[in-house]
């Protein structure tokens, strides 16, 4: 029979996730300042060494802190710091933005709207047999009940 989960255990893992998540946040913004403060620019073909130091950073914080903080919380953030940087690591070795859908932790600003604005335009309906058909203007109808009235 399966063990019954209480909310006091569920808060707690949702807590621990926060946490990391809340430290990858902190590591991607952070990581992101580095990158501002040194002038990286990441349009410069072969290897630069400025794009390094980011990963580094973030990878040395974290390691740092989940190793030497005592606060089991504090550990987790950690650990959210060095995740951001693995992630960093990452797309300078692949040269892909693996948050191309998170747009506050890439960097990017995307309007809400650029998605639908990318979707292509309804073509207008063309009669194959090039005949229009007549079409009536449709008006809504009030529908009375005794229960309830639509408009």
């Amino acid at each position: 029979m399966p063990k019954a989960t209480n909310s006091k255990a569920i808060m707690g893992e949702v807590k621990n996730l926060a946490m990391v998540a809340g430290g990858f946040v902190i590591g991607s913004m952070g990581g992101s300042a580095i990158d501002r403060a040194l002038k990286v620019d990441s349009a410069i073909p072969g290897i630069n060494a400025k794009r390094f130091v980011k990963p580094a950073v973030q990878l040395g914080a974290g390691i740092f802190g989940a190793a030497k903080l005592k606060n089991t919380d504090m550990k987790l953030l950690a650990s959210g710091v060095g995740a951001s940087g693995v992630v960093s690591a990452v797309q300078i070795a692949t040269k892909k933005n693996l948050l191309a859908g998170a747009p506050a932790l890439s960097g990017n600003d995307m309007s809400v709207y650029e998605p639908i604005a990318s979707l292509p335009g309804i073509p207008e309906f063309i009669d194959p047999e090039g005949v229009d058909l007549p079409m009536e203007t449709m008006e809504p109808e009030v529908i009375i009940e005794e229960e309830f009235e639509i408009i």
